[in-house]
């Protein structure tokens, strides 16, 4: 099994160097002035469909340019956006985080101090719409797993002040040799609460020992214990299950392939529409059709690679998979293990 998905993974691999070998397209990573301009695009997008009161797509546009490139300006607008959508505890947390990134900054770029002022503003304008919990945990386990009705808490969110809708919380952790420990916490909007948990060891389990003949004396006491017989599967059903796991493996990675292919592909298009719609030329076209061209041939070339390799998994998942079990099962030899005085004695059929 571990030998077949091996191989798949260097047919991809393959699959993919060899078409960017025979189309020339270089492997290294975008320039920073490259992803500059790109979360500038993003970011100017953003603006003109906030101003347009288009929410939903400005907040689309804000979050990918961060992904990008970090920048206060982009988190107040994000946080803005957030905000008009009603999801004020993230807006707060965007906007708390702006503010600070921005105070940080403008102690080098006085620029940034009306960004800080902005954000700082807005965000203690949310603070009377949503509640704040600080949970802490003792001891914190390196396993430890912190939910706030039913949903993971980040390890780096435990002690600081995290920002939720007012309302009952179920606070839970849970950790391996620790009893569950939990806590309703009623929030309030405006407050800010604390939570404070202790886990408490478990006790450890008796284990039952069984019952049996007394030993003779100086003869360690345990218990027979008899193997019985297990039906085995025929070779043949264990080499076509490896066969339909090869297989279902391949298919998720060329779904993988093609999905990453039509991505870089709307990439492309993006790039060719924005040339498409200005009116006059400009200093970037040559670089943006470039940009454009490199994303339509790695998106094709990902789509192909993707597509062969998603009808190798369907042909080792339906085709190879495929057989059936003739005979009845093996059988596995009967054998009982019982304790005598010198040692261990097997007895049954072999």
């Amino acid at each position: 099994m571990r030998g077949l998905i091996r191989a798949c993974a260097w047919i991809v691999a393959g699959l993919l160097g060899g078409a960017a070998f025979a189309q020339g397209v270089p492997a290294s990573p975008p320039s920073t002035l490259a992803l500059n301009n790109f979360a500038q695009e993003l970011y100017l997008r953003g603006r003109e469909h906030f101003f347009a009161n288009d929410f939903e797509r400005a907040a689309d546009e804000f979050r990918r340019s961060l992904l990008a490139v970090d920048s206060p300006n982009t988190r107040l607008y994000y946080g803005r956006a957030l905000s008009r959508l009603n999801h004020l505890p993230e807006a707060w947390a965007m906007l708390d985080r702006a503010a600070r990134d921005a105070d940080a900054r403008a102690l080098r770029e006085p620029r940034y101090a009306a960004t800080a002022q902005a954000a700082h503003d807005e965000a203690n304008g949310l603070v009377s719409q949503i509640a704040r919990l600080v949970v802490e945990v003792a001891p914190l386990p390196d396993d430890a797993t912190v939910t706030l009705n039913e949903h993971p808490l980040e390890r780096e969110a435990l002690g600081v002040e995290v920002p939720l809708h007012p309302g009952d919380v179920a606070v839970m952790v849970r950790a391996r040799g620790y009893a569950p420990a939990m806590q309703l916490v009623s929030l309030e909007a405006g407050a800010s609460q604390r939570c404070s948990l202790r886990l408490v060891a478990e006790a450890p389990r008796e284990v039952a020992t069984p019952r049996g003949d007394a030993p003779a004396e100086g003869t360690p006491s345990a218990p027979s214990v008899t193997l019985r017989p297990q039906a085995l599967d025929p070779q043949p059903r264990r080499q076509g299950a490896s066969w339909r796991g090869a297989g279902v493996v391949a298919m998720l990675i060329g779904g993988v392939s093609m999905a990453g292919g039509v991505a870089l592909y709307s990439l492309a298009r993006d790039e060719y529409d924005t040339l498409a719609a200005r009116p006059m030329p400009s200093p970037d076209d040559n670089a943006r059709a470039d940009r454009g061209s490199l994303y339509q041939t790695l998106g094709f070339s990902l789509i192909g690679a993707g597509a062969a390799l998603a009808l190798s998994g369907s042909v080792m998942r339906w085709v190879l998979g495929r057989e059936a079990s003739e005979g009845g099962p093996a059988r596995r030899p009967a054998m009982t293990l019982e304790p005598t005085a010198r040692g261990v004695a097997v007895t049954g059929s072999f």
